[in-house]
């Protein structure tokens, strides 16, 4: 693709028969990684016997707008034309649909500001460059494993577009289509926010660095609130009247705890888990036996990740009751990762229930 003043050499262009080819990397790309995700699945419930079912995938629409400086760099066969300024400012928009956490399709739509041109060393005018095209995104680092789009993350895209422009120039272009590649980093927060840094290059005369924001739509539910277990009510049961024993001083009920209940991703305390937490605190003053605090996870990620991070919410518990005059001699760390899970990892609102942190008594 280029843009060329009159009488600028026409240069060899990549042409729409390169579609085919970017389309048939994204399919197969797209394919491989469903095939792999499906057989890491059924490795994990072989292993572990945990549930057979694949993590459920993030599939979210997102839009995005940026601003950056571009550099346009027409050719011309004649020394007399030349290109005056080649630095330029732009923005863009974009609409994208993520397909799995790694793979996404992008609609963009950029204006990439203007070529300066000059004859003899005379400026005599402009070229305003603007591209639209379509791109797939391939994410080849994620700093958080699992479908949320929380962290850092690095990516590549390939696709085609077309590319328009205005001038009062007496101009002609090679090719109007054109093969977009480019290299970017994003760090998302919640909420469905992220950033973006990226540097894409179209055909090979312009070059666009910029930044921008992305706002995705429909990620996985990050409520606070809890669902209401299941209440199972037991089948009457006919029974035949025995001889009444000999009373026996009944055992004392074993002491129950609140349970303190974290975000997705997340060791630090809501407000709902520092009130569970104190409501520990003030059942475990009046007693002398070891705490045990014990940290769990849901299973959105990898194991050691999961590990780490079930140590680090039964940390920050710790840490809160020992604020609230526990004594630091009485409490013991346990953490389990994923291993133990009180619901199915399968739904939204059983993954809340096993991000958790209990406590329990123990002599020893």
């Amino acid at each position: 693709m280029s843009w060329l003043p009159r009488p600028m050499i026409k240069r060899l262009g990549l042409g729409v028969a390169s579609t085919s080819v970017v389309v048939a990397i994204a399919t197969a790309a797209l394919a491989s990684e469903e095939a792999n995700e499906a057989t890491n699945a059924a490795a994990v419930a072989q292993s572990d016997n945990r549930v057979a079912e694949q993590p459920i995938r993030t599939r979210s629409f997102y839009i995005g707008a940026g601003l950056g400086i571009s550099r346009l760099h027409p050719e011309s066969e004649c020394d007399c034309l030349t290109v005056g300024e080649s630095g330029s400012s732009g923005f863009s928009l974009a609409v994208g649909y993520d397909f799995s956490p790694r793979f996404s399709a992008e609609l963009y739509g950029a204006d990439l500001g203007q070529s300066g041109i000059d004859f003899l060393g005379t400026d005599v005018g402009d070229v305003d460059y603007q591209v639209f095209g379509l791109s797939v995104l391939g994410t080849f680092y994620r700093q958080n494993p699992s479908s949320e789009r929380r962290g850092l993350s690095l990516y590549s895209r390939a696709g085609i577009g077309y590319l328009n422009t205005q001038s009062d120039l007496d101009y002609r272009r090679d090719h109007p289509q054109h093969i977009s590649l480019g290299v970017g980093a994003e760090y998302g927060f919640s909420g469905g926010f992220s950033v973006r840094g990226e540097l894409n290059s179209y055909d090979t005369d312009a070059q666009f660095l910029q930044v921008s924001l992305v706002k995705r739509f429909g990620e996985s539910n990050r409520s606070n609130a809890l669902p209401a277990l299941p209440v199972v009510t037991p089948a009457p049961v006919n029974v035949t009247p025995k001889a009444a024993p000999i009373p026996q001083a009944p055992d004392a009920p074993e002491e129950t705890f609140p349970i303190a209940y974290f975000d997705f991703d997340e060791h630090t305390l809501t407000a709902e888990a520092k009130q569970a937490v104190a409501s520990m605190a003030a059942q475990l003053e009046n007693t002398n036996e070891i705490i045990v605090i014990a940290g769990h996870t849901d299973d959105m990620g990898s194991d050691a990740y999961n590990q780490a991070l079930s140590t680090r919410r039964a940390n920050t518990v710790q840490a809160e009751l020992i604020q609230l005059g526990i004594a630091p001699n009485r409490l013991r760390l346990e953490t389990y990762g994923e291993t133990r899970p009180v619901a199915s990892n399968t739904t939204a609102s059983g993954r809340a229930l096993n991000r958790r942190v209990e406590v329990s008594l123990t002599a020893q």
